[in-house]
């Protein structure tokens, strides 16, 4: 488990270190994705990568 101090204490990410890396890139692509689907005015599909890159962000950030 990772350490990582957050407002003052300390909380585990659930996140393996080794696996974190995958998780930064699947935001990277998601973000991309997002990108496209605001610019094609897509509401549904912004909608969906929205979702999964709340997800993702969730793992990194879990408590």
């Amino acid at each position: 488990m990772v350490k990582k101090e957050m407002a003052g204490e300390m909380s585990n990410r659930i996140v393996h270190p080794e696996a974190e890396p995958k998780v930064w890139h699947g935001i990277e692509v998601e973000l991309m994705e997002l990108y496209e689907a605001i610019r094609a005015r897509d509401v549904k599909r912004a909608t969906l990568h929205c979702d999964i890159l709340r997800g993702l962000l969730e793992l990194l950030l879990e408590k």
